[in-house]
Order: structure tokens, then C-alpha cells, then sequence
């Protein structure tokens, strides 16, 4: 990280304040400030190749106001690296755990309400020509045991991608959309996207609400996919919802692999687990 910070500060933008900010252990963020403007740089610290996706989908949504506006990708080293727009404003993740704290729980359906609305938007720009399919498959096992494999693949063995491909941001969910100034919501982080079913994104606001917030979530889930279906009408049968969660799932098992700490692949197992065995809608 220091040298990293070091070249960033000397070579590429000399004379410009850097202020690190979370990352997620896959990227380095920085927010930077140079002429008395702000903006982000993001550089991939695992994966060249999900930093050009996002790349891609910044420059293909630019003018949307959907994502950070894409302002140019450069290598340092061995590196790719963005620099995008600095989006000010706090994520919907905040604002549920801020009325969580204020005890007004019967606000928070409406949060997932907008998430519906706001998904269905993206769900009908153009999908671009050079993004990648997202296989809905069930990955090679390395770190799940066998019975959990076994089920999953038992659970999509009736999947059917029946519906138009969209562009997918991969990783959807109140984490990743920031509530900004006048209103405007921005969907960051978009190195997992690509194309593909809309119910994969579906599928991750499912998994996750249920998984952080289960005192709540069947409502939320509800009102999610209401709003959504209000603006685009698809199949949200609960056993192609499941099956859809469950390759949503094994997306992020696939980059838990066998060198993370055993803790990490025993949580993985564990949520697996339950996803097999929940009832999400």
C-alpha cells in the first residue's frame, strides 16, 4: 500500500492529497483531491480484469447519473487503475441501520421500495455488446462439502433463463447505492457486472436482506419486489427466485478458495446451508 501510495503521489499525481477509504479487500480507494476537486481512484489489488469491467459499464452508463461518472483508466505497474467521479452522500445501508438505531422500522420497507424502482431503471438501459454473460452455473467445488454441492446443483437443475438479458450489476444491493444530493441515486462498484438474467441481481438483494436483516425482511423483500414488478414484469415464481439466489451464492463462494482462513470457508458452508434450506419470498 505504501508504495503503491508513493507512486500514485510522485509520479502520476504529483502534488495531490490522497485520503484512503474502503476497499473491500479486493481494490485500493482513494479519494483525491487535487484543484480543489474531489474525486476517486480505485485500483485492483486482485483482478485487472474486474477493474476493466467496471471500466467498461462507468463509460457505457456515463451521462445516466446511474454511476460515478468515468473520468479515464490508467496502469500503474502491473495495475489497472480508474479515476471516477467522487459521489457525496451516504449509502442506503446507512440510512436502514440509522432507522434501525431511531427505532422508525416501519420506514425502512420504503428504502427497498426506491431499491425496486431504482433496479428496474437499470434493468432497461441498452445492455452494452462487450461485457461478459453471467453463466447461471454451479462452479467447480473446492471449499463446500459435498452435500451442500450436491443439493445446489439439485436446486438449479430446473433453472430456465426464459427472460431478455440485461445488464447486471453483480453485486446489487443497499451497500452500493449512495443517496446523494438532490436526490440523485448512484450505484458504485461495479467490477462483478455483466450480462445476464435480471433476477441475479434480484437474487442478491434477497440473500442479503434475509441474511442482515431477517426480523424485517420479508416485508422489505415484499415491497422490493412490488416496486420492481410495478416497472417491469418477470417471473418471481419463489422456487426460480431460490435457484437464482443459490448461483448468486455460489458466485461469491467462488471466490472464497482454499487459502482464505477456515473460518471464512466455514461461514461460507454455514450460509450456503441455510440458503438451501430458507424461504426468501
Amino acid at each position: 500500500m505504501d508504495d503503491l501510495l508513493k507512486e500514485l503521489k510522485t509520479r502520476i499525481f504529483p502534488g495531490a492529497e490522497f485520503t484512503p477509504l474502503a476497499g473491500g479487500g479486493t481494490n485500493s480507494v482513494f479519494l483525491l483531491r487535487t484543484n480543489g476537486k474531489q474525486s476517486v481512484i480505485k485500483v485492483a489489488m486482485i483482478s485487472n480484469k474486474n477493474a476493466e469491467t467496471e471500466s467498461l459499464c462507468l463509460q457505457w452508463l456515463q451521462g445516466t447519473g446511474l454511476a460515478p461518472s468515468f473520468i479515464q483508466r490508467f496502469q500503474i505497474g502491473n495495475r489497472t487503475a480508474i479515476q471516477m467521479e467522487y459521489v457525496d452522500g451516504r449509502t442506503f445501508l446507512d440510512s436502514i441501520l440509522a432507522l434501525r438505531e431511531e427505532g422508525r422500522m416501519d420506514e425502512i420497507p420504503s428504502v427497498f421500495s426506491t431499491m425496486g424502482k431504482f433496479l428496474a431503471e437499470l434493468h432497461q438501459i441498452p445492455v452494452p455488446d462487450h461485457l461478459n454473460k453471467i453463466a447461471t452455473i454451479i462452479p467447480e467445488n473446492r471449499t463446500i462439502e459435498n452435500e451442500w454441492y450436491q443439493r445446489s446443483m439439485d436446486c438449479i437443475a430446473n433453472l430456465r433463463e426464459n427472460l431478455d438479458p440485461v445488464l447486471l450489476h453483480g453485486d446489487f444491493g443497499y451497500h452500493n447505492i449512495i443517496a446523494g444530493a438532490g436526490g440523485r441515486l448512484t450505484l458504485i462498484d461495479w467490477e462483478l457486472a455483466g450480462v445476464g438474467d435480471p433476477r441475479l441481481d434480484i437474487a442478491n438483494v434477497l440473500f442479503w436482506t434475509h441474511l442482515h436483516f431477517p426480523d424485517i425482511a420479508r416485508k422489505c423483500v415484499h415491497e422490493f419486489l412490488d416496486a420492481y414488478a410495478g416497472e417491469r414484469k418477470i417471473d418471481f415464481s419463489p422456487m426460480a427466485l431460490h435457484a437464482f439466489i443459490i448461483v448468486q451464492v455460489w458466485r461469491i463462494i467462488e471466490l472464497v478458495n482454499e487459502h482464505f482462513p477456515t473460518h471464512v470457508i466455514k461461514e461460507w458452508n454455514r450460509r450456503l446451508s441455510w440458503a438451501l434450506d430458507h424461504d426468501f419470498v
